[in-house]
């Protein structure tokens, strides 16, 4: 073994430090992937999704004709890409992305649409890291929140939660709830239930 400095890179995931602290982020990644899916040169907007469009399988292909429209489009190919993004630095995009991953195996021209609309948010905050401090909150933070029946489809609730240590993100998943919530109550506890099983995990990790 020997020693090769300081970490600056891993997996794709940019390394830097300065006297506040350790950033992370994936300016590198993104600008490679926005180019393989000719996207480096749109125009960013300010948001991941368009509030105002509800996806749902009812926009997939319906006849065999825009089913070949469709398959010449690299879609799982984009969703992967995508996943990776979410998964390593990108809490922002998660939600997005598992919305969209849903529609793998029956893209329509509205989920494409919705893609490339997430590339364009991504071309506007490809810049962004995570920032973690050396004078955060040493004190592990775990926010969570819910959508109750948001799925067009099966009427699930999707959940999302986030873990904070030191100022930045070290965890974070959105996740389609096994079953229907009959309530906003019985929705909004079963969020705090899978965060607190995230919480106690990473607790966990400490411990050992």
């Amino acid at each position: 073994m020997k020693f090769l400095g300081t970490a600056k890179n891993c997996l794709g995931i940019q390394i830097s430090r300065d006297k506040d602290g350790i950033y992370l982020d994936q300016e590198k990644y993104i600008s490679e992937m926005l180019m393989k899916f000719n996207m480096d040169e749109s125009n960013p907007v300010a948001t991941p999704m368009d509030i105002n469009i509800k996806l749902s399988k009812e926009m997939s292909p319906k006849s065999s004709e825009e089913e070949k429209e469709m398959a010449k489009i690299p879609y799982q190919q984009a969703i992967g890409s995508l996943l990776f993004a979410a998964q390593c630095t990108g809490p922002d995009i998660c939600f997005t992305v598992n919305k969209l991953s849903k529609f793998n195996n029956c893209p329509g021209k509205e989920h494409w649409t919705a893609v490339k609309r997430l590339f364009r948010y991504l071309k506007g905050t490809k810049s962004a890291k995570l920032k973690f401090s050396r004078n955060g909150n040493p004190e592990f933070q775990i926010y969570s929140d819910s959508d109750w029946a948001s799925d067009c489809d099966d009427r699930r609730s999707v959940i999302g939660y986030v873990c904070i240590l030191q100022g930045g993100a070290v965890s974070w998943a959105t996740k389609h709830q096994p079953t229907v919530a009959l309530s906003t109550t019985e929705d909004e506890y079963m969020a705090l239930s899978a965060s607190t099983q995230e919480a106690m995990w990473i607790r966990g990790l400490e411990l050992n």
